[in-house]
């Protein structure tokens, strides 16, 4: 089928929330569930009856795609650490700001955001935090490098997967310029890359749905 998977939106603060992901649980396109935390207080997140909600997510095997921007990042960090159990996607890598070159504390929270073995990041989004009749390739380099560093036995890792593969270290080469990342069909290397971290992150399971993906028209 076209759709391969459903990323939804549910009151995570509900007090009926459990009988109603009951309830959706018999639709199973649907794969998860995210909140526009975007448009919410920076602290959103910190919300604990929002934790909660998010906590029992687990329970019914749903992923939480975690939407923000680059500001609201320290929160997230915290949200993470709070809840170990749950898979999470960082969608659009967390909106860095690209439009002002501003790398160096997106960066910093995304490597934290790292080490934790139970999340994910889509490659996805970047243009809108950018110029729009105005960009190159070069603007996006800095930040799709981060999704690649090496661990402290020198070995190629994918960042929002533990057990990495060498193939993570082509990802950039593979994007030539960010328009044909966005265009083109994805490279074989680009396919295992993505194919084993969806591996990983779903928990050794494959699953119709991908973590780690380039957005192509």
């Amino acid at each position: 089928p076209l759709i391969k998977g459903i990323v939804g939106w549910i009151d995570l603060r509900d007090p009926s929330l459990e009988e109603r992901l009951q309830y959706f649980g018999q639709y199973p396109l649907i794969k998860g569930w995210r909140h526009i935390v975007q448009g919410e207080a920076d602290d959103f997140l910190l919300n604990k009856d929002f934790q909660q909600g998010v906590r029992l997510l687990r329970s019914f095997d749903y992923t939480y795609d975690v939407l923000i921007y680059h500001h609201q990042l320290p929160a997230a960090v915290a949200f993470l650490d709070a809840l170990p159990d749950q898979k999470f996607i960082i969608d659009h890598c967390a909106k860095p700001d690209i439009r002002n070159r501003s790398l160096t504390e997106w960066e910093k929270h995304m490597r934290r955001i790292a080490a934790h073995p139970n999340v994910c990041c889509k490659l996805s989004g970047l243009f809108t935090e950018t110029h729009w009749k105005n960009w190159s390739a070069g603007d996006f380099y800095p930040y799709l490098d981060t999704f690649t560093f090496q661990d402290e036995d020198g070995d190629d890792e994918g960042a929002y997967a533990r057990h990495g593969d060498a193939h993570g270290s082509k990802l950039r080469h593979d994007i030539s310029a960010a328009k044909e990342a966005y265009t083109r069909p994805i490279s074989t290397d680009a396919r295992l890359f993505m194919s084993k971290k969806l591996i990983t992150c779903a928990g050794g399971k494959k699953r119709e749905k991908k973590f780690i993906y380039l957005h192509k028209k």
